[in-house]
Order: C-alpha cells, then sequence, then structure tokens
C-alpha cells in the first residue's frame, strides 16, 4: 500500500467513499482522518437521521 505523505490529509479513495455514502443517505461520524495521533472512537456510518438526532443532542447541552 502506497503511504500518504500527507498523513493529514485525505486520501482520494476516503473522499470517493465519504461522498458515494453521502450520495446514498449515509455518513460516517466521526469523519475519517489519517493522522495515527489522534485518538478516540472508531467511525460508524450512520444515516442521516441519526445524524441529524445526534447533531440536535449537542445542541441541546
Amino acid at each position: 500500500m502506497i503511504e500518504n505523505k500527507h498523513p493529514r490529509r485525505k486520501t482520494l479513495r476516503a473522499t470517493v467513499v465519504e461522498w458515494l455514502l453521502n450520495l446514498c443517505g449515509y455518513k460516517i461520524c466521526p469523519a475519517t482522518h489519517n493522522d495515527p495521533t489522534i485518538h478516540g472512537p472508531q467511525p460508524r456510518i450512520l444515516t442521516k437521521k441519526q445524524v441529524n438526532e445526534l447533531e440536535s443532542m449537542e445542541e441541546t447541552k
């Protein structure tokens, strides 16, 4: 596999996958990244309805 020379930059494949998922009504949450220094939850594929519910819960905090 070819290493990405810019670790904080998305690859074309990751961009295309996110675009296709958006086209079908899904979203990757949290957004994908290639930075190995960022630790956190694994990305999940959510429907737009689920994303809207998560955003509304964050707004009410």
